[in-house]
């Protein structure tokens, strides 16, 4: 028996389960490509299967309906893959392990996929009913959103071509989304200069931050919520000025440019004879830094073990291990303005996503996010700046703008008409600081001489990017009769 069978809309719960057992990670999203192309071929659909994997489907309109406004329905096919602390999960191989608790369908120890698995399904739900009438409809499905929306800029403009689109990559129903941030990456490069251990450096301390919330670095980076990779670097450059003949062997964090960094590793080379001291200061601090983010961060642990020095173990050159804790120390991450007094959205904000060890360099990747374009490109400016004071190398990876609120978009205010006949409340009309497609397609749009009419819907999905991603399944019903409306009833 299926895990959702019973659930309504059946075919939604049918399809989103489904979805669950196709391993669809950000740049592993074939084999729900194909699923989508299938279906396509077995209700008779023209479609097309790009490069990228993207697919687009053109399901033409029903009796009456032909003369209509085309619309397109979006969504993402790929998923953050992240899991909870000891939890083995083969996230190229297995399927999710759901269940249904207190009204949400959630995943044993990992990420749900409901971002974008809920705009996939819905989609799939509403190509296949027979009875509902339509405009001429289009499908569009995109790879690797979670990574840069590479999928997106990949495909050929001219897949743009609808007259309304709709996005469907929103977990909130309780508002129509109207607008989003840009986004950019800039990777900061410090070379290691690695060398052998120093005579009498034979014991290696290992540290591991863990416990963080962490969360999407978009909508929840207002939260103050502690980011892994900037506590770490505070508990490093503590100790380097409390025992400066420590070396730093390694020190890494993080796996996702768009999730708040909640984990961190160091480890650290010393004489066996300092272990005693090191750790009682290291115990020492790391209560005191636990203490400090407490309020954000009552779970924040440090696990700290001791080892004997392997012959694998270099050192970072001291010089640059100063370079690399200065930026790190340097490199705001958070929230840079907000746009309102009540503290509710960030306007601009950057975020340490990931530190890596790449052929002999630190490379840090930062994520910036900006509903304005003037302050997006004077933070990008500063981050760069610093990283080359920092005697770091910066290169600007990717950027794309912000998909702008269109006050008299025709789409929008229809919507809400039909919001309100569906929920019996007046549409709040949102714009948030997370990323969504919606600007790549404007752009592409823009390019052939189109312009595209857009808002983006969803269901209500909680703590996405986590393993404590759920969503309600209450939510579903409302906003699958709200698109069947739109498509039935827009003009």
């Amino acid at each position: 028996m299926a895990v959702l069978e019973g659930l309504e809309p059946a075919r939604f719960f049918y399809y989103f389960e489904q979805l669950t057992r196709i391993p669809r990670g950000s740049g592993n999203e074939k084999a729900a490509s194909d699923y989508v192309v299938n279906f396509a071929r077995e209700h008779g659909f023209r479609w097309e299967q790009d490069a990228a994997n993207n697919v687009k489907i053109w399901a033409p309109a029903t009796p009456g309906y032909e003369d209509r406004k085309t619309i397109a329905l979006q969504a993402h096919l790929d998923m953050v893959c992240a899991s909870d602390p000891g939890v083995d999960f083969d996230f190229k191989t297995q399927p999710l392990d759901i269940y249904v608790e207190d009204g949400f369908i959630k995943a044993r120890g990992t990420t749900l996929g409901a971002d974008n698995g809920v705009g996939v399904a819905m989609i799939l739900t509403l190509l296949e009913r027979e009875d509902l009438p339509h405009p001429p409809l289009q499908a569009i499905f995109t790879t690797g959103e979670e990574i840069l929306f590479v999928g997106a800029q990949a495909m050929a403009d001219d897949w743009i071509d609808s007259d309304y689109m709709i996005g469907l990559d929103y977990s909130n129903n309780k508002s129509i989304l109207a607008a989003a941030a840009g986004m950019s990456t800039v990777t900061c490069d410090c070379q290691l200069d690695r060398r052998p251990l120093s005579a009498g450096a034979d014991t290696v301390v290992e540290i591991e931050l863990t416990g963080l919330q962490g969360g999407h670095s978009g909508n929840m980076i207002h939260r103050d919520r502690a980011n892994a990779i900037k506590v770490m670097g505070e508990l490093l450059s503590a100790m380097r000025e409390k025992f400066p003949q420590a070396e730093l062997v390694s020190y890494t964090g993080g796996t996702l440019i768009n999730v708040i960094c909640y984990r961190s590793a160091a480890a650290i080379a010393c004489p066996a004879g300092d272990v005693e001291a090191m750790n009682a200061f290291l115990r020492a601090q790391t209560e005191l830094i636990c203490r400090a983010y407490s309020h954000t961060e009552p779970h924040m642990e440090f696990a700290i073990r001791t080892r004997p020095a392997s012959a694998g173990d270099t050192a970072i050159d001291p010089q640059r291990v100063g370079q690399l804790l200065d930026f790190v120390a340097l490199c705001f991450a958070g929230a840079y303005m907000m746009v309102d007094d009540a503290y509710t959205r960030a306007e601009s904000s950057a975020n340490l996503g990931v530190l890596e060890e790449i052929d002999g360099l630190a490379r840090i990747t930062i994520s910036m996010r900006s509903n304005v374009a003037y302050h997006f490109d004077q933070m990008i400016d500063q981050k760069m700046k610093l990283a080359r004071l920092c005697g770091l190398t910066p290169t600007l990876r990717s950027k794309f703008g912000a998909w702008e609120f269109v006050p008299d978009s025709k789409l929008l205010e229809q919507t809400k008409v039909f919001y309100q006949q569906v929920f019996g409340v007046e549409a709040n009309v949102a714009q948030i600081h997370a990323g969504v497609e919606g600007g790549v397609f404007q752009e592409k749009a823009q390019r052939t001489g189109r312009k595209v009419d857009l808002i983006n819907l969803g269901c209500m999905n909680y703590d996405v990017h986590t393993p404590k991603e759920r969503l309600e399944i209450a939510s579903v019903k409302p906003t699958y009769e709200l698109l069947c409306k739109i498509l039935s009833e827009v003009q």
